[in-house]
């Protein structure tokens, strides 16, 4: 058993989410821009959160293409795609809400890493907003020093004074 402290955080952190304008041509990439300039400490990247601005038309299904790429300014290496489409059956069916994605596991980002995103459309000049990773920070397990079980109790204690106490049925 180990014992987990989760700090769940957006990034970029305190700030507006990014913004990206595809090209005028489908599925040319946009730019890279950096979403982390470098981390302080382990994290896991669990998801993205975007909005699309504009309007589907009826019957028109549009694709994207996100990418998170590793490493420095033009050697960025994708780690991640995450597909997403949206669809209007009708003209007026569409809502521009907050779209969140999460992935099946957890991504691991060593601490020291440049993370940077961009993104692709089936459509030309498609524009995404409010750009931001959901991360999980400090999560490194700590494994516990001492377990002790009494009257159907288990107090497990591990250093730095973490401890949890589970009824055991």
């Amino acid at each position: 058993m180990s014992i987990t402290t989760l700090k769940i955080r957006s990034l970029p952190d305190r700030s507006t989410g990014l913004s990206f304008v595809n090209g005028s041509t489908a599925w040319i990439a946009s730019r890279w821009k950096v979403i982390a300039p470098t981390t302080n400490s382990d994290m896991y990247i669990t998801g993205i959160q975007f909005q699309p601005t504009d309007v589907a038309g009826a019957d028109t299904t549009y694709e994207l293409l996100f990418e998170i790429g590793f490493g420095k300014s033009g050697n960025e290496v994708v780690r991640i795609q995450m597909p997403y489409s949206y669809r209007s059956d009708t003209a007026v069916g569409y809502y521009l809400d907050v779209k969140t994605m999460f992935l099946p596991e957890p991504v691991y980002v060593p601490i020291s890493t440049i993370v940077s995103i961009r993104s692709n459309s089936s459509s030309p000049t498609r524009t995404i907003n409010g750009v931001k990773l959901l991360v999980m920070d400090n999560t490194l397990p700590i494994q516990p020093t001492e377990a002790t079980l009494s009257n159907n109790y288990r107090h497990v204690s591990a250093p730095s004074g973490i401890s949890v106490t589970e009824k055991i049925r």
